[in-house]
């Protein structure tokens, strides 16, 4: 087993960071699971607090113990409670406690095992779901890792590898975009190189995401932008994103513009398609792609 990190912050060591959809006329609400027992050694309960971030990004309150996660166990949380009054978008971060660590914290700050980190927050997924008041509701299940949190890894890039999207008069692709980190002063702006490509669509461009504040970028709307025409037939569009310099959480959107329905997805990192794609062959990796022609505005 490696040295573990000294001082590391105690509610870092398990989050779950969501973003709301107000602007899309949804509410939202999570389910937190604990599979913990899955490594008996490292079994432990959970006490679930929450970071409120407002929507500019700041800090507004936090929230302990809205409540305890047993192991074997999930629960249900609906976020309207921690949204408020806000009619824009903002970002909310679960913090899951290991009630086996908690007592050797001190100031809040604990030693932890990388494969203690790498086995929590990788042993189950968490669910955001989004729902409106006629009974409609669309979720996806992901995992939020410590994102750029000097601690945890002095390295944090992003590879959004081409989820497909279709855009139309009624039909529209958004990719949510969350610039998130384990350490509530991350004031860094990620700027992620986007691009689409597609039936008759080529387009390259720039994304600042603030730390804290969720993106949600529009594929119909770029495409209209270059002057093409969208009638009723759906027309393909595929999106790639680079970020050197910030490990960003992506999640993909199909929007029916008549209906306002929606079904959501995620990207998953390259590692899970090569696990050699870590480290300096990862670096090389994001270096190439770089280069690339396309991520050239």
């Amino acid at each position: 087993m490696t040295p573990p990190i000294t001082d590391f912050r105690l509610d870092a060591i398990h989050s779950f960071q969501i973003r709301t959809l107000t602007s899309l006329g949804y509410r939202t609400r999570v389910a937190l699971s604990n599979s913990s027992h899955e490594r008996p050694e490292l079994a432990t309960d959970y006490r679930v607090d929450v970071t409120v971030f407002d929507p500019t990004g700041a800090r507004a309150r936090a929230i302990e113990g809205v409540a305890h996660l047993a192991t074997r166990k999930k629960v249900m949380i609906d976020c309207e409670q921690f949204v408020g009054t806000y009619d824009r978008d903002v970002e909310l971060v679960f913090h899951l406690i290991p009630l086996r660590l908690a007592p050797a914290a001190k100031d809040g700050l604990v030693a932890v095992t990388r494969e203690e980190l790498f086995f929590l927050f990788t042993v189950q997924d968490h669910y955001v779901e989004y729902y409106r008041d006629d009974g409609f509701a669309s979720g996806v299940l992901y995992q939020s890792g410590a994102f750029n949190y000097g601690k945890f890894s002095k390295d944090a890039t992003t590879i959004i590898q081409a989820p497909k999207g279709y855009v139309s008069a009624d039909l529209d692709t958004l990719v949510s975009l969350m610039n998130s980190s384990l350490d509530p002063s991350y004031r860094a702006t990620a700027r992620i190189r986007c691009n689409v490509q597609g039936d008759g669509i080529s387009a390259s461009w720039v994304e600042d995401v603030p730390a804290f504040q969720p993106v949600l970028l529009s594929l119909r709307d770029r495409v209209a932008g270059l002057g093409i025409a969208l009638g009723d037939a759906p027309r393909f569009a595929c999106f790639f994103g680079l970020c050197e310099t910030a490990t960003l959480i992506p999640l993909t959107i199909s929007r029916d513009l008549r209906t306002g329905c929606i079904g959501i997805e995620h990207s998953l990192p390259p590692v899970y398609y090569g696990t050699a794609v870590t480290g300096k062959q990862r670096a090389h990796t994001v270096a190439s792609l770089a280069r690339l022609a396309r991520f050239e505005p």
